[in-house]
């Protein structure tokens, strides 16, 4: 009974420093809560502010990915060719625990380095391949940095897989606009 009287008052809860919160604790009508009713108001507090908090980074996460799109849209974009494919999935076979196993869905080179002689920068693209069960792991995103695009001194310098512990691989990936791997065949 206790339990829904404090349900249906309106509770405000008066934090004046950490040492006396309990104390400052006070239903509308001035009488002190309970020091359980109390600490449930502290957490209905705590809840909106941690929502309000996520739902304003989720807003400028968002603004700033299609800001990204919006200045990626316009790039041109260059199939590679067999040379290309074939060294940047030489580089991707030799991080994999079986790299005979590879499937590759490839994507168009962004358009910061499509027609740039000698650029260096980040292709992105997908890799599937067999875990050390044998078991297909999933199209997993890959960036290779890449050097001499469009030179016969075309390079992989290296290739980095994504894990599910690190986004550095999917940073790199938006940052040279590989934002979209739906694209990726």
């Amino acid at each position: 009974m206790k339990r829904i009287v404090m349900v249906l008052m309106i509770a405000a809860c008066q934090m004046a420093s950490a040492e006396d919160d309990l104390l400052n604790c006070k239903w509308e009508n001035g009488e002190l809560m309970s020091e359980s009713a109390c600490e449930s108001q502290r957490y209905l507090q705590s809840d909106r502010e941690r929502i309000r908090i996520e739902e304003t980074v989720r807003q400028k996460e968002e603004e700033k990915t299609a800001k990204k799109r919006k200045e990626c849209a316009g790039m041109s974009r260059k199939v590679l060719n067999n040379k290309e494919r074939n060294a940047i999935a030489k580089a991707v076979k030799d991080a994999l625990k079986d790299p005979d196993s590879a499937k590759f869905k490839w994507m168009k080179l962004s358009g910061k380095g499509a027609n740039r002689e000698g650029y260096v920068g980040y292709y992105c693209g997908l890799v599937n391949a067999r875990n050390s069960y044998g078991g297909y792991t999933g199209y997993t995103p890959f960036a290779a940095m890449i050097g001499g695009f469009g030179t016969p001194k075309f390079e992989v310098i290296f290739v980095t897989l994504a894990d599910n512990e690190s986004d550095d691989v999917l940073e790199n990936c938006a940052k040279e606009c590989y934002t979209d791997f739906r694209l990726a065949n």
